[in-house]
């Protein structure tokens, strides 16, 4: 399924098809189910672009935001839900812990 990103960011759009995901539970899934490599590949390519779609963001009144500009910060989301598997653990998620399919996130 196409997740339309605004004007202007259409080279992300096959991160978006996989990544901008509206729950953190369907993004850390999508994270499990990576592969490291895959996880790098796409980590790599977008971590540069988080600051500039982040000032863009800021632009907008979350409550109101429009679905492209959503699936943009979806996938900025996705980004940071990633980092730490490329920053800290090697992993998609530590080794030797809880279980990450046990694990929920309370809102």
């Amino acid at each position: 399924m196409t997740k339309a990103l605004p004007k202007g960011y259409e080279e992300f759009q096959v991160w978006a098809d996989v990544w901008a995901l509206p729950t953190e539970q369907e993004r850390r899934v999508q994270r499990m189910t990576s592969t490291q490599a895959e996880l790098e590949l796409f980590f790599q390519a977008v971590k540069p672009q988080l600051d500039a779609w982040i000032q863009y963001l800021n632009g907008f009144n979350l409550a109101a935001m429009a679905e492209p500009e959503k699936n943009l910060l979806n996938l900025a989301l996705a980004v940071v839900e990633v980092s730490p598997a490329i920053e800290l653990f090697d992993n998609p998620w530590p080794k030797d812990v809880y279980p990450w399919q046990k694990f929920t996130v309370a809102y």
